[in-house]
Order: structure tokens, then C-alpha cells, then sequence
């Protein structure tokens, strides 16, 4: 009869295991996150949501939604002149026409100049983050060509944008 031979390790030991790859996984996965945090940080500023201008008179919908919402809007209505040139990318050119992110947040413009504003934006968090990538790097004095390339490579992927208009020169 043959003899059963047993091994005195354990079968844990000697070899890295499931457990080993995913806290590996773990630390990786947290220290890319940082980075890219920070990153962000250096890049925009510490990224908390500001309340929007005294000036701005939001619609109800607007003024009960989270601040970074609020804010997307305030800063929106009050800077056409930058934000017609900055593309979308959530799919909103093909399903409502719109042409850029400033479409996504203003319908139009009275002949006093009121705004009338689009609901759309207040429920599309890809229109907000657009729109605050679009503020904090315009005051961070980043020209409008290094805005829509930033918001093209971050967002192109995802599909087709707004037919936008280029940038005038």
C-alpha cells in the first residue's frame, strides 16, 4: 500500500493568492485615484462648488439642485462669448439640437437680455462637469483652443460631439 504524503506547509503559504492580487489591486487602484486627484487639484483649483453670482437669477429647478449645478448655470449665462466654442459630448447635438455646452444650460436670450434657460443641464452630470472644466481653466487663463482640446480628450471617446462652431480667430 502506498503512503499518503502530506506537505507540513499549509496551502496558503509559499504562494501569492487571491488575496495577495487584490490588495496589490487595492494599492494601485488607490494610489492612481490620488494622483489623479491631486492632478485635478493643481489643475482646477481645489474643485469644491461655488454658490453662483448674486446677479444671477436662476430658475427653481435650478436653485433647489446642488451647488455644482448651480454653479454650471450661473457660469454659463453669464459667458456666451466662451462657452458657444466648447463642445458637448453627453449626445444632446443629436437628441435636442443643441450646438454647444451653452446650449445645454441657455435656450435663448431675450431681447432685454434675460436668459431663458434649458432644463437640460440640470440633469446631466456630463453637461455640469463640462462646465466647470470650462470656467476653472478659462480663469485659470487657459485659452479657449487648450478648453475645447482638454474637453475633446477627455470626452471624445464617449462619441460624436455638438456640431460646435470652431473658435474665431
Amino acid at each position: 500500500m502506498g503512503k499518503c504524503i502530506r506537505s507540513s506547509k499549509k496551502p496558503h503559504e509559499g504562494r501569492q493568492g487571491a488575496g495577495g492580487r487584490r490588495w496589490l489591486y487595492l494599492a494601485f487602484s488607490t494610489a492612481a485615484v490620488l494622483v489623479i486627484g491631486i492632478g485635478g487639484l493643481v489643475l482646477f483649483g481645489d474643485g469644491s462648488p461655488q454658490p453662483p453670482a448674486e446677479t444671477v437669477s436662476l430658475p427653481p429647478y435650478v436653485a433647489r439642485a446642488p451647488l455644482v449645478v448651480q454653479e454650471a448655470y450661473a457660469y454659463i449665462s453669464q459667458h456666451p462669448e466662451t462657452t458657444a466654442y466648447i463642445p458637448c459630448y453627453c449626445g444632446c447635438g443629436r437628441h435636442s439640437g443643441h450646438r454647444s455646452i451653452q446650449d445645454c444650460f441657455v435656450a435663448g436670450r431675450g431681447a432685454e437680455g434675460s436668459v431663458v434657460y434649458d432644463p437640460h443641464g440640470s440633469g446631466c452630470a456630463m453637461c455640469v462637469d463640462i462646465a466647470l472644466i470650462t470656467k476653472r481653466m478659462v480663469r485659470s487663463g487657459n485659452t479657449l483652443s487648450t478648453v475645447r482640446k482638454f474637453v475633446d480628450d477627455k470626452y471624445g471617446h464617449l462619441g460624436p460631439p455638438t456640431d460646435t462652431p470652431p473658435i474665431p480667430q
